[in-house]
């Protein structure tokens, strides 16, 4: 009798393991249409910076080898490059429209020394964030 208890148990637990995989899929979401609460929602969380494009023109690449973005829950980001922090600052929310004349969200920020920075979010794709 206690056998069988035994294997319905572990039948249970296994049936319960499976149920609640996770599916690695990559995330795909075009984020600069969507309200403020789901982009802050999807950002939330640890991004690494390969690249930018930025300087007067924006024709400039930036490429960064050791660069990781914090996006926490309360508006802050916190940018730490190779041992270097960057960034360690609140958000500050604007709506304005794109280089394509869209509505959309800009978070805009200062860096330690005090440069002003200002990034769109396009979307996230195949996990990685796409900004403009």
């Amino acid at each position: 009798m206690k056998t069988i208890k035994t294997f319905y148990f572990l039948t249970f637990l296994f049936l319960i393991n499976v149920q609640c995989k996770k599916e690695n899929k990559p995330l795909n979401i075009k984020l600069k249409d969507k309200p403020l609460s789901e982009i802050q929602k999807y950002l939330i969380g640890n991004w690494q910076i390969h690249y930018s494009y930025g300087g007067i023109t924006g024709n400039i690449r930036y490429n960064y080898t050791n660069s990781f973005i914090e996006f926490k829950p309360n508006d802050i980001i916190y940018w730490k490059d190779n041992i270097v922090e960057r960034v360690n600052t609140k958000i500050k929310w604007i709506r304005t429209t794109d280089q394509v004349n869209e509505l959309t969200y800009v978070m805009s920020f200062s860096d330690i020394l005090g440069y002003p920075e200002s990034w769109g979010t396009e979307g996230i794709y195949k996990d990685t964030l796409s900004s403009i």
